[in-house]
C-alpha cells in the first residue's frame, strides 16, 4: 500500500469519527405572566371586651394645659395614670388651679357594676396660718356621679413639707343593652387651693399624679335581660 492510499484511509477514519452536528429545532417559549394578583388584606382579629378598659385619658385646665402632662395606660388597659408637671399652687403666686381629667372607657355588652377609683399623690408644705385644700368631683355620660369630701392640710406635719395622698371612689355601673361594646366618658374635676389667715404664713400644694382603675367589677353578660 502506497503513501497516498494510507493518507486517504487516515482521512476517512477522521471523517467517520467526527460527531454529527444537527440543527437545533426552535422551541416555543411560554410568555411570562406579568399580571399581579390582587390580595385581600387579612382580616384583623376582633378582640372581645370582657371587662371595663381605658381607651384614652386627656386633661385640660390651668393646672394641666396641653403638653404639661403624660399618660400611661397598662398593657391590659385596666389602669391609667396621668402625671403632671405644672399642677401646683403657692402662696407667693397662683393660689388656685383646676384640672379636669377626661377618661374614655370601653364597656362590654351586658350590665357591668364597679367603682372608679382615683388615687392621688403629691407634696404639700403649709404653715399653721394657712390651709391647703384638694377638691374633686366625678361625673359620667351614663349619669354616675360622686362628690367626695375635700382633703385639707394646715400646720403640724404639713408645716415642714410632706407627701400627701388620697383615694376617691365613684360609682361606675353601666347597663349596656347591646351586643356591641359601649363607649363611656367619665370626668374628674379637680382643684388645688391655698388660703391663709396669717399674712406671714407660707405654703405650696402640688399634685404629682392620679392613677385611675375600675375596681370590684362584676358583670351579667346577658345584655337582653340584665338590669
Amino acid at each position: 500500500m502506497n503513501f497516498k492510499s494510507i493518507f486517504t484511509l487516515f482521512l476517512a477514519g477522521l471523517t467517520a469519527a467526527a460527531p454529527a452536528v444537527l440543527p437545533v429545532e426552535p422551541r416555543e417559549v411560554a410568555p411570562i405572566d406579568t399580571t399581579l394578583e390582587v390580595r385581600e388584606p387579612a382580616a384583623l382579629e376582633s378582640r372581645a371586651v370582657t371587662k371595663v378598659e381605658f381607651a384614652s385619658i386627656t386633661a385640660s385646665g390651668a393646672g394641666c394645659p396641653s403638653g404639661s402632662y403624660t399618660v400611661t395606660i397598662s398593657s391590659n388597659r385596666d389602669v391609667g395614670t396621668i402625671a403632671f408637671r405644672s399642677y401646683n399652687t403657692n402662696l407667693g403666686g397662683v393660689t388656685t388651679k383646676d384640672c379636669t381629667v377626661t377618661l374614655t372607657l370601653t364597656y362590654p355588652s351586658g350590665c357591668t357594676s364597679g367603682n372608679l377609683q382615683a388615687a392621688y399623690h403629691g407634696f404639700v408644705q403649709v404653715d399653721s396660718g394657712a390651709t391647703g385644700r384638694v377638691t374633686a368631683s366625678y361625673t359620667s355620660s351614663t349619669g354616675n356621679s360622686a362628690n367626695p369630701p375635700d382633703s385639707t392640710f394646715s400646720g403640724g406635719v404639713w408645716a415642714p413639707g410632706n407627701q400627701w395622698s388620697r383615694i376617691d371612689i365613684a360609682p361606675a355601673k353601666v347597663i349596656n343593652r347591646s351586643p356591641n361594646d359601649a363607649t363611656v366618658t367619665a370626668r374628674a374635676a379637680t382643684r388645688l387651693t391655698l388660703t391663709r389667715t396669717n399674712n406671714n404664713a407660707g405654703g405650696s400644694l402640688v399634685a404629682d399624679d392620679i392613677t385611675f382603675s375600675i375596681i370590684n367589677q362584676s358583670r351579667n353578660s346577658n345584655w337582653q335581660t340584665c338590669t
